[in-house]
């Protein structure tokens, strides 16, 4: 199995990715450990007490870590526990609450305009950096002219 990292903008985030589909779909966001009931993986991530959130992507794990602990030092131990839980064969989340974003038939084309742009532009280069994007709506604006 391959697992390695890739940092991201935030100093105190680093990315670890793996040759293996941990989420067919959608991603899973644990930005506390009381939200991380729903992974396996995060709550044996939540057991180091270096880790303050946890992001699960299709095949990645984002982890931001407290200030005071070093990555060097961190690296190795968070690889081993990450292998070692792909390689028991447990499911990563027992349950997935993203969202998708298909058009449905009732979006009006400038929703479906924007779903397209979240796909295409925004949602790959928010994942570079080790996390996702979510459209919650769209409320008529107005135009000034």
């Amino acid at each position: 199995m391959q697992l390695y990292t890739e940092i991201t903008p935030n100093p105190a985030t680093l990315k670890f990715i793996t040759d293996r589909i941990l989420l067919p779909e959608g991603t899973a966001d644990f930005p506390n450990s009381e939200l991380a009931e729903q992974s396996l993986l995060a709550k044996k991530l939540f057991q180091f007490r270096f880790v303050s959130s946890v992001f699960i992507g299709r095949n990645f794990v984002t982890i931001t870590k407290l200030e005071e602990f070093k990555w060097e030092d961190l690296i190795p131990v968070v690889k081993d526990a990450i292998r070692a839980f792909l390689e028991s064969g447990q499911p990563v989340v027992s349950q997935i609450t993203t969202a998708t974003y298909t058009s449905d038939a009732d979006d009006s084309e400038i929703v479906r305009k924007i779903k397209q742009l979240i796909d295409e532009n925004v949602r790959p280069a928010v994942a570079m950096d080790g996390g996702d994007i979510v459209f919650k709506g769209f409320e008529e604006g107005t135009n000034d002219g």
